[in-house]
């Protein structure tokens, strides 16, 4: 149960604290008073979208915080020690703050959490139900989870849900596989070729070098060779070589040796010949260079060969050998992985097998017991509406078949793995199982029912949102529940039997009740007004536990309207003795 709520800045509540009672809490108060604060202020500590408009004018932030009291096999206990939260010994605090800015925090306990765990353990302790929460019964969604509720099946629901969507999700995987192998063998050709291409070629990094350092080599061999050649025969091969010149010049020199012997300028020949042992050295080294250049002409012209096979796959998949050998790799990997597809297909197909056998078998399990109970969950509503004064109603637990899908959705060879009747039965399924189901309803004697969406009104709705929860929750570890004005559209005696079923309700249970019935107020354990006030130019609401002699007072107000009559009083008073006495 609720022991205390904390209410800070939310619409015109500045600062509200309220300590709750066991049983039932009832809050009544004028329209606009302030009384929806409190179902807000809990929608949000329940982990609610946040409305930034909810935050009280002039703040930048506001706050609700709860403490609530477990029990001991509450499973809130193993909820807070999945999410590392420190366990309480028999209380636990939730915290939300919300901000302008749009940060919200949450905590459990001063441990923030995120607000999906809020509203994981939240869930476990209120129960919110209100006008809107009523109109879940006209989402037919919704008629199926009532059902499995009432019959325990809701985790086996889940498992089928599950299972149906694990193999809808391998079908999209399926095809997706299906695709890609089919891409892929298109292509497989032109990686098929250059994997053999490069392959072929047999490439090495190290080869490539020493190609190139030979054709560097054979490129300087020609040019070394015919620079020498043509320095040779300048110097001592052709006829008009230094050389030859230098024959003519020396006998002419010799002949003036002894010519001018004895004069006073004789001729000296060791120059000349000084100069012709350097043409004659520089001949010579001439002649070893050119030969230290040789290269071999046919592995030279292997050279060439070669080197057009690496330029043709570096100008392809370039820009270094390394590259090209990447690519080859690349290839490789590209055509394992095609040659791969069929069988990671055929593995993904097994696996559909596989689940839909299983999904199969589950949502067999759930019909079963499905189809044991609409006729007891029917006849238990009708009981409960009987006593909320639809004496007259019927109540009928109907189930529908689902939308067929055709095999054309499934791959062909999937059709090869299941069997005919394995495949209707599974295209026979939705997220629900085999069926899903729809509430009729007829209030009045010799009417059909009809779908519940087509012919409940407003006040009809509530009571059978409250009939399905005095039975769905009849077990329910939940410590909260809430009831916001579900007692809109009835009056009179109709209201006096839902304020009687609201407070059987809470016999042994806590709820907190928002309504403008005297008829339901009666029966409060704990009952406070909502009041506003002026205050410094700003209106604030507060939240005010009457004192016992102060109901009648109320419940009278609530009767006469503005002025308070003896006889509202009167009726107010008969009202709170009837209610004690049913207690």
């Amino acid at each position: 149960m609720i022991r205390q709520i904390v209410i800070q800045s939310i619409a015109i509540a500045e600062n509200i604290s309220v300590n709750f009672g066991p049983g039932l809490n009832i809050v009544t108060g004028e329209t606009g008073a302030g009384k929806s604060i409190l179902v807000d202020a809990l929608a949000l500590l329940r982990g609610g979208r946040v409305d930034l408009g909810l935050i009280r004018t002039g703040c930048e932030s506001a706050q609700v915080s709860g403490i609530f009291a477990l029990h001991e096999q509450s499973p809130v206990y193993a909820l807070l020690e999945k999410h590392g939260i420190p366990l309480p010994e028999d209380e636990i605090i939730l915290r939300r703050v919300v901000q302008k800015n749009g940060r919200h925090r949450a905590f459990i306990n001063d441990t923030p959490v995120n607000a999906r765990t809020l509203q994981r353990v939240a869930e476990e302790l209120i129960d919110i139900s209100s006008q809107f929460e009523n109109q879940k019964l006209l989402d037919v969604q919704t008629h199926t989870e009532f059902l499995d509720r009432f019959c325990g099946t809701s985790d086996l629901a889940a498992t089928v849900a599950t299972l149906f969507n694990k193999t809808h999700t391998l079908l999209s995987q399926i095809r997706d596989a299906e695709k890609e192998r089919d891409k892929r063998l298109r292509e497989k050709d032109l990686y098929e070729f250059e994997f053999n291409e490069i392959s072929d070629a047999a490439l090495d990094a190290n080869e490539f070098a020493e190609i190139e350092a030979l054709l560097l080599l054979g490129k300087k061999t020609g040019t070394v060779t015919s620079l020498c050649q043509e320095t040779l025969d300048v110097l001592v091969e052709n006829e008009t070589s230094c050389f030859s010149l230098m024959r003519y010049a020396r006998k002419n020199i010799e002949k003036l040796v002894k010519l001018t012997e004895g004069s006073p300028r004789p001729l000296n020949a060791g120059v000349l010949q000084e100069v012709w042992t350097a043409i004659d050295n520089t001949a010579d080294e001439l002649r070893a260079v050119s030969r230290s250049f040789s290269v071999d002409e046919e592995l030279l012209s292997w050279a060439n060969d070669r080197i057009e096979i690496y330029n043709k796959l570096l100008r392809k998949f370039g820009p270094t050998v390394e590259s090209i050998l990447a690519h080859r790799e690349h290839c490789s990997a590209f055509l394992l992985d095609t040659n791969n597809m069929d069988s990671q297909v055929e593995t993904l197909c097994n696996k559909f097998a596989a689940t839909v056998l299983e999904l199969l078998n589950a949502s067999q399990q759930l019909s079963r017991i499905r189809r044991a109970s609409p006729e007891a969950l029917s006849q238990k509503v009708q009981h409960e509406l009987a006593e909320l004064g639809m004496t007259k109603a019927r109540f009928v637990c109907q189930f529908v078949p689902g939308d067929r899908r055709t095999t054309t959705q499934l791959p062909s060879r999937i059709l090869n793995l299941l069997s005919e009747s394995i495949i209707n039965e599974y295209l026979s399924l939705g997220t629900n199982g085999a069926e899903e189901t729809r509430f009729l309803l007829s209030a009045n004697t010799g009417v059909e029912p009809q779908s519940i969406e087509r012919v409940a009104s407003g006040g009809e709705l509530s009571r059978v949102m409250l009939a399905i929860k005095t039975i769905l929750f009849a077990e329910e570890s939940v410590n909260l529940f809430v009831f916001d004005e579900i007692d809109t559209g009835i009056s009179g005696n109709v209201a006096a039997k839902v304020g009687r079923k609201i407070a059987q309700f809470c016999h042994n249970r806590q709820a907190i009740c928002i309504t403008h019935l005297p008829q339901v107020a009666c029966h409060a354990g704990s009952h406070f007004v909502a009041k506003k006030y002026a205050l410094n130019g700003s209106t604030t609401a507060r939240l005010e536990l009457l004192r016992e002699s102060e109901r009648a007072q109320e419940l009278a107000g609530m009767l006469s309207g503005e002025k308070i009559t003896s006889q509202g009083l009167a009726q107010a008073k008969a009202l709170l003795n009837e209610a004690r006495t049913r207690i």
